[in-house]
């Protein structure tokens, strides 16, 4: 979402470097407008001219991994990518920061000493060229051509081409974009804190105490100096080839929000024509699985919840001012942060005999989690990224649905089954009756065209088992 033109160091550097170029600039991923998205730019080094359609295909390698690894496949509508072409002299990457080879950024391993440690030295020429070519970015990162294992995180993210170059991007991308620190130790002089390391030994007051006790969270001790702590023994941020932790997946969403608005549009707008059953709604960014909650709200009153429009009687409205505002917050199973980003759309409405005027305005606030009826109750599964619903292979599509919607499952054992669709306010709108479901494949095709438009409950209980999902219409 143009989270900056350019960083600090990248606006020193492109004042130094004044023979930047223009290249060619190829959107790979789009889900939206520039200016509603995160933006990724992959830029290549070691790269020659006769290599971009490489580096193309490169790229498009470790987007696959990274929009199949929780949780950016959750939030892969959240995001754009493009690539820039910039070619090189030569191909790959020097193996001595003393001695760089020509390639365009000056991308070099043994970088401190370290050998793995895979940077660009040409600060000023990737400032330069994000400048001139996609300065509205949120997160550079350079490919370098070059098969030998290697990559770093920093005001840019960095991959080499390895077998492992998608583990590696997304592990650099955990440093660069969520300000995340490794696992494993790294050694005193990165020894500081960030969202997963700490020297809190408290767990009522580490920093993700609300995840202690589940998803293998605790407090660990790092291997090189036991002071600091980590929040688990096996994430993506340790272990290649592993998942993110709890702590980083919620890390990554807070940051997400950090640079997205869920509300996307709304309407109307100030100057519209006010009708006695004026409509209002708005559009958002969503998640998926769906895991939005939206309330309107009439002065202080709470006037529906989990639509996306709403219908006011303007005569029956009083003279003076009133405030419709919808009101819209991400409560993903993903994070269990107190604190939610909140976005709000204002209508203040002036109300004078029959004249009604009004004005719009969208902010964001931050609301406490605990103010709201909690979306999960324990043991009931609503994260895709369940063992169990990846056991059976869970699927409810389209969502949102139209007047049909498919579910299909694997059944591993012989088990009692139902399935429900439930509205928010607790009705069963559908229910298949109870019945003992063999093993195999399974498949149930639900009419859905009665349903009204609103959120909605798939809840489908196989032996002790129970799944939802939710739906919107």
């Amino acid at each position: 979402m143009n989270k900056y033109v350019l960083s600090l160091i990248g606006l020193f550097f492109a004042s130094t470097f004044a023979t930047a170029q223009e290249f060619e600039v190829e959107t790979v991923s789009r889900s939206g407008e520039d200016d509603q998205r995160i933006n990724l730019v992959f830029l290549p080094d070691g790269y020659q001219a006769s290599e971009l359609p490489k580096f193309k295909r490169d790229v498009q390698g470790i987007l696959t991994q990274l929009f199949n690894t929780t949780p950016f496949k959750e939030y892969k509508n959240y995001f754009n990518v493009h690539i820039v072409y910039v070619p090189s002299n030569v191909s790959g990457a020097s193996r001595d920061p003393n001695n760089l080879i020509d390639n365009y950024f000056g991308s070099t391993y043994f970088y401190a000493d370290i050998e793995r440690l895979l940077v660009p030295s040409h600060n000023d020429r990737v400032a330069s060229v994000l400048a001139d070519n996609f300065p509205t970015y949120d997160q550079a990162f350079v490919l370098v051509n070059d098969d030998k294992y290697g990559g770093s995180g920093g005001w840019l993210a960095t991959s080499s081409t390895n077998a492992l170059a998608g583990e590696i991007a997304i592990h650099e991308i955990g440093h660069s974009f969520a300000g995340l620190s490794d696992e494993y130790w790294a050694g005193p002089q990165f020894a500081r804190e960030t969202p997963n390391m700490t020297q809190q030994t408290d767990e009522t007051l580490v920093k993700w105490k609300n995840w202690i006790g589940t998803n293998a969270v605790g407090i660990f001790s790092h291997t090189g100096d036991a002071s600091w702590k980590r929040p688990h023994r096996s994430c993506k941020m340790e272990l290649l080839g592993t998942p993110f932790c709890a702590v980083c997946r919620e890390t990554f969403i807070e940051t997400f929000y950090r640079n997205v608005s869920i509300i996307q549009s709304h309407a109307p707008s100030d100057d519209a024509n006010i009708r006695d059953q004026q409509s209002f709604s708005a559009t958002s960014l969503n998640p998926n699985p769906y895991s939005l909650e939206s309330f309107w709200l009439l002065g202080t009153d709470t006037v529906a919840r989990d639509e996306s429009a709403f219908t006011l009687d303007m005569t029956s409205l009083s003279d003076g001012n009133h405030t419709l505002s919808l009101n819209i917050a991400d409560f993903t199973v993903l994070s269990r942060k107190n604190n939610l980003a909140m976005d709000v759309v204002n209508w203040s409405i002036t109300k004078n005999g029959n004249e009604v005027n009004f004005n719009t305005h969208v902010n964001r606030r931050s609301v406490d989690r605990n103010d709201f009826i909690g979306l999960e109750e324990p043991g009931i599964i609503t994260s895709i990224d369940d063992d169990f619903v990846q056991e059976i292979q869970f699927k409810a599509f389209p969502n949102p649905v139209g007047d049909q919607l498919s579910i299909s499952f694997f059944n591993p054992n012989p088990a009692p089954f139902t399935l429900q669709v439930i509205s928010m306010d607790g009705r069963v709108h559908q229910a298949q009756k109870q019945e003992l479901l063999l093993p195999g494949e399974q498949e149930f095709m639900i009419n859905t065209s009665d349903l009204t438009s609103g959120m909605f409950l798939i809840q489908m209980q196989i032996g002790s088992k129970l799944v939802i999902k939710k739906i919107l219409k």
